[in-house]
């Protein structure tokens, strides 16, 4: 019997485990419970249909680990660092990795209920076909992340920084992201429910051609960024800075822009109908066939981006900040023009009519 197998026997309490090193094992079928591993080392581990549960490791050091089938529950990694560690088929559930670092983490038809991620960083990891239902990532760096298929129902990200990271083909229940920042990440072909960047800086991001009704881009800051072809609608944008982004032919129908700011970005051929961009700066915007119909566009300042050449349907233009050629465009307010026409049938005294038309402003409702 092995000295790991002979660990295998539940003790009365947790067992301690101190300054130890393992090397050079290939085990079937074992099972630890309750093992405090604390300054111990494993190298070339090969697990096979193990078992670990309420197992505790802390400043340990992992290096070329296989780990195939079996199951682990309860487990925490505490200031551990852990490379070339491969796993396949295997079941995990309550995993709690803290201050520790990952490299080279390969992780195929694997099932894990709920993993936290906390001060970590993880480099050059390869998730293939996981379910993976709760993840919760706090003050953590990864680079180099790929997820392949697979589903993700409840991630939550917060002061992460995620560097080339790619969800590729994976459908995505729930996913939001506070205080992030992302630089050449990539979603590329997946299903999504509910997604949220918000207060997040998005750098040279990839959101082409997907489905992100209801996405949530409150006051995040985005830098050529890709979003055309994508369907947007009631997307969150308000107090959001856009720059350099292309979002053509996207499907912003109902989409919130208040107090939005973008700058050179391409919106040609964008579904813009019912938007609101109440109080939005557009600067050096390609606007070219863009549909403003029945959107808001109140004390918008479109100083540098023409109007000329998009759809205007019942567009409420009042206030807004027009170039001069666009000025034709800003018709009288059509609340305004409502709200003074009910005036004049029902406010008191005497009426005096008028041989000139005055400009509807809505200033007789102060009356």
């Amino acid at each position: 019997m092995s000295e790991i197998e002979t660990l295998a026997i539940p003790p009365k309490e947790p067992r301690r485990i101190v300054g130890r090193h393992f090397k050079g094992r290939k085990l079937d079928g074992i099972s630890l419970f309750k093992t405090h591993f604390i300054d111990c080392s494993f190298s070339d581990i090969a697990l096979t249909n193990g078992s670990l549960l309420g197992c505790h490791f802390e400043n340990c050091r992992f290096n070329d680990i296989r780990i195939q089938a079996g199951d682990m529950e309860n487990c925490t990694f505490r200031g551990s660092h852990l490379q070339n560690v491969t796993a396949s088929d295997l079941t995990a559930a309550r995993l709690t990795c803290v201050e520790s670092n990952w490299k080279q983490l390969q992780l195929s038809d694997c099932q894990i209920e709920v993993w936290l991620l906390a001060h970590c960083q993880m480099e050059f990891a390869r998730w293939q076909n996981l379910e993976l239902s709760y993840l919760t990532v706090p003050n953590s760096a990864i680079t180099d992340l790929k997820m392949t298929g697979g589903s993700l129902q409840d991630a939550s990200w917060y002061g992460t920084k995620l560097s080339q990271a790619c969800w590729q083909g994976v459908n995505i229940l729930r996913q939001v992201m506070g205080c992030c920042t992302l630089s050449h990440c990539r979603y590329q072909e997946i299903t999504a429910d509910t997604v949220a960047w918000s207060r997040c800086e998005l750098t040279q991001t990839e959101l082409r051609k997907l489905p992100l009704q209801y996405a949530n881009f409150h006051r995040s800051q985005l830098k050529a960024c890709w979003l055309d072809g994508s369907n947007l609608d009631t997307a969150q944008f308000s107090e959001a800075t856009l720059e350099n982004c292309d979002l053509k032919l996207a499907q912003l129908r109902g989409a919130r822009f208040v107090n939005a700011k973008l700058t050179a970005c391409n919106l040609e051929a964008a579904d813009l109908q019912q938007a609101s961009l109440l109080r939005a700066q557009l600067e050096r915007c390609n606007l070219i066939q863009v549909n403003l119909s029945q959107a808001d566009l109140r004390n918008c300042v479109l100083q540098t981006s023409s109007i000329q050449a998009c759809k205007i349907a019942a567009t409420r233009l009042h206030g807004a900040q027009l170039q001069p050629l666009d000025t034709p465009f800003s018709l009288p307010d059509p609340l305004l023009t409502r709200i003074d026409s009910w005036y004049d049938l029902h406010q008191p005294g005497p009426q005096s009519k008028s041989t000139l038309s005055p400009i509807p402003s809505g200033a007789s409702r102060y009356v």
